[in-house]
């Protein structure tokens, strides 16, 4: 067998467009969801695939490629540590870590190929099923939209649901308490809800929103404040009556280290697309399980899903409604989702197998491909 990396190459392609576009309290519109995939092939013609963007693609092909083209997969470790540090004046807590995290991913593809193991085999825990919650809820729905939305999330089958607030760009937190309250309302109260206010807003703020909804049964409160600002993190946790979840925005195992140190989460959310792709997702759950802490991880769900399989202590996986229905187009092998149950699959690797004549059809910009 020919293990070497023979070639990377990057597509890029337009996803469908959203019935509604989605707004949260920082970002908006997201017309739709429309990743560009990484493909990894070996001399002997096997490929992992990850999805990654268009210019993390420039950050693969221009720092990275050069590194692993010509080297056998089976020295993976070697070579992300060499990748590790050939991103160091880019910045290890932006697109490059992403860049890096993408080939990580389809790297561990391979090597899962290579041993015949499912990615959901390895590292520590073996579930076969694990839970999903639904997502969405953008702050631009009126409140009609907001109830239909949410109560087709029920009716989707799940038994955890979580919505955005800050609407106003977080300028009328008043908006944003009602607005539970009447999801609350509709959905009633045997199922989870949960908020996500996408880092709108400060401590006092934060808190005061926290306690005003904490009466609605609220599961957790997700990113309320500026994800890097640590002390305002703690401030909240402190103070809140509700958990507070976050980690998405962490691209390295010891910003989980600091935000645990501080006492600044009780709900960890590495995002593997963001956080070092498999090798760094798994140094997370290490340390979320020594700290006895439970992990609610978001990202590329059909993905996420398998590594959540692994971890210690209770886990859920985000299903973020409609990003994750237009991805489901990108595969034509995934793990399938039953109510709100992830159900694995033994496939090797991660088991994500392009949809090609999909991809084909729906061309975005100019692609590239690099080869020893």
């Amino acid at each position: 067998m020919d293990l070497h990396i023979q070639s990377l190459r990057v597509t890029h392609h337009n996803g469908p467009k959203f019935d509604t576009p989605a707004y949260d309290s920082r970002l908006w519109p997201f017309e739709d969801f429309s990743p560009s995939v990484l493909r990894v092939r070996l001399g002997d013609g096997r490929e992992g695939n990850a999805l990654t963007t268009y210019i993390e693609g420039r950050v693969i092909r221009t720092v990275l490629a050069p590194i692993v083209l010509g080297r056998s997969v089976r020295d993976w470790p070697e070579l992300r540590e060499r990748c590790f540090w050939a991103i160091r004046n880019l910045g290890h807590a932006g697109l490059a870590m992403n860049a890096l995290s993408s080939l990580d991913i389809a790297a561990h593809d391979l090597l899962g190929q290579l041993s015949g193991e499912p990615l959901w085999h390895t590292g520590g825990d073996r579930r076969s099923r694990v839970e999903a919650y639904g997502s969405g809820g953008w702050v631009n729905l009126k409140n009609d939209q907001l109830v239909s939305f949410m109560n087709g999330l029920v009716q989707r089958g799940f038994k955890t649901v979580k919505m955005k607030i800050g609407v106003d760009q977080g300028c009328s937190p008043d908006k944003d308490i009602e607005r539970v309250k009447i999801v609350r309302d509709a959905i009633g109260h045997d199922v989870a809800l949960a908020v996500d206010a996408n880092q709108c807003w400060d401590a006092s703020t934060a808190i005061r929103v926290a306690k005003a909804i904490a009466d609605y049964n609220i599961a957790w409160f997700e990113e309320p404040v500026f994800a890097w600002d640590r002390q305002a993190a703690a401030v909240f946790k402190r103070q809140s009556p509700i958990p507070l979840a976050g980690g998405e925005s962490e691209r390295l195992p010891v910003g989980f280290l600091e935000l645990i140190a501080m006492d600044a989460v009780d709900i960890v959310q590495p995002q593997p697309l963001c956080c070092g792709g498999v090798t760094g997702w798994r140094e997370v759950a290490t340390i979320a399980g020594g700290a006895g802490l439970p992990i609610y991880g978001g990202g590329p769900s059909f993905l996420t899903c398998q590594l959540l399989a692994t971890a210690p202590g209770a886990v859920l996986c985000e299903y973020l409604v409609p990003h994750m229905d237009a991805l489901t187009q990108y595969y034509k092998e995934k793990p399938a989702l039953d109510g709100s149950m992830f159900l694995l699959k033994e496939s090797p690797g991660h088991g994500l197998r392009l949809d090609d004549e999909y991809l084909r059809t729906h061309p975005g910009a100019a692609g590239w491909e690099r080869s020893q």
